[in-house]
């Protein structure tokens, strides 16, 4: 709304509002895993049509000149789609979960909160590396997108190796 506006929140990313959202699921896991359980089909209709609703707002914005929103995951169609692809993975069986905990997601999984506070650090980088090729749009946000989660997940990884425990323990990774 505030961007209709013209308002500018330059503090949004530290507040950190919508993210709260996915916090408050992880408390409530067990009520919202009974809720969803027998409805799998319609869970994933229900993430098919976020999804195409993101990507019409994304397309929308940057077709209007702000490639800012037309990237960000402050937007509320974000939200909505990251929330119902949270309930699509809730609703796998669980035998297939157990399988899945030998992929290497697992480790990225892991890393996930080092990678949350090293992430725009390491974009800034690639930003600037990535900008001097000449590339279209597409392939420079997908080679941004790429290049930022594995130089994240590898500097993540690397001060996994070298700090000390109780330090690994106090950032959180």
């Amino acid at each position: 709304m505030c961007c209709f506006a013209g308002v500018a929140l330059p503090q949004i990313q530290v507040l950190c509002p919508l993210w709260l959202i996915f916090y408050v699921v992880g408390l409530d896991w067990k009520r919202w895993d009974k809720l969803i359980r027998k409805h799998t089909f319609r869970v994933f209709i229900v993430f098919c049509t976020c999804l195409a609703f993101q990507e019409i707002a994304s397309f929308w914005w940057y077709a209007a000149g702000d490639f800012n929103m037309a990237t960000t995951q402050l937007k509320i169609s974000s939200l909505a789609t990251s929330l119902a692809a949270i309930a699509l993975f809730m609703t796998i069986p669980a035998s297939f979960k157990m399988k899945a905990s030998t992929s290497p997601f697992v480790g990225l999984g892991n890393a996930s909160f080092g990678i949350y506070l090293c992430h725009i650090l390491v974009l800034a980088v690639v930003g600037k590396l990535v900008g001097l090729l000449a590339m279209p749009p597409e392939v420079l946000t997908f080679a941004l997108w790429a290049l930022t989660l594995i130089g994240s997940y590898l500097f993540v990884s690397t001060l996994g190796r070298l700090l000390p425990k109780q330090i690994r323990a106090l950032i959180g990774i």
